[in-house]
């Protein structure tokens, strides 16, 4: 399961993410996405531990890849803007 948290700006995500991290550790990553009023555009945003991390990495850049074709990023944080849901679980 991925612990994900809807509703925040890109001014908290990496703070928020990072809580749920520490909060879930057998998670393999974290999310937040939020919708843009005017367009309608959701933006998901991804965050993974460090490679070596002791409760395990999973690199991001690879699922935001595989959830839409302009995801990206690194290897622990990578995001990607479409216009409908998209299940990361």
């Amino acid at each position: 399961r991925i612990p994900a948290v809807n509703g925040l700006g890109p001014e908290l995500v990496s703070d928020a993410c990072q809580a749920l991290l520490r909060l879930y550790p057998q998670a393999p990553f974290a999310a937040a996405w939020w919708t843009d009023a005017e367009t309608g555009r959701i933006t998901y945003s991804l965050r993974s531990r460090k490679p070596g991390h002791p409760d395990g990495h999973t690199n991001v850049n690879d699922v935001a890849k595989a959830c839409h074709p302009d995801g990206g990023g690194h290897p622990c944080a990578a995001g990607f803007s479409t216009f409908a849901p998209v299940p990361l679980f």
